[in-house]
């Protein structure tokens, strides 16, 4: 199980748990997601149940609604 802190890097695309599960008692999940230049996107996908919030730190974002 991950925790806070930990990370999933494929060189592409690194990931960082900033809160999880387990530490927020099931309540939520937060990630910081890195997007190399060239990097593939993410897939078309879509949570029915919850929220996905997007902050753009540099660079710019495409996505599709």
């Amino acid at each position: 199980m991950a925790r806070p802190g930990d990370s999933i890097d494929n060189g592409k695309l690194r990931l960082t748990f900033r809160e999880t599960s387990g530490s927020t008692g099931g309540e939520r999940l937060l990630m910081e997601a890195l997007y190399r230049p060239n990097s593939p996107p993410a897939p078309l996908h879509f949570h029915p149940r919850q929220t996905e919030r997007f902050t753009v730190v540099s660079g710019r974002l495409h996505f599709r609604v």
